[in-house]
């Protein structure tokens, strides 16, 4: 079994060093400054049908609050 487990290691910290994984820097995926629209493209989820009120949504706080509505 310890030789299994030492082939695994081996060739998982190879996988590593080829993909670069181990020295690549992150890349951004959105650009900070301007993540995108806040709501979603098409219809609402259930959380901001059961929080908007009169066009602004409301979350009631504490947790217990929210649970109760």
């Amino acid at each position: 079994m310890a030789v299994s487990r030492r082939r695994f290691l081996g060739i998982t910290a190879l996988f590593c060093l080829v993909c670069g994984g181990a020295h690549s820097e992150p890349v951004w995926v959105v650009e900070p400054g301007n993540p995108g629209p806040d709501l979603p493209p098409q219809g609402r989820s259930l959380f901001d049908h059961l929080t908007i009120v009169d066009g602004r949504q409301v979350v009631p706080y504490p947790y217990p609050a929210l649970l109760a509505l």
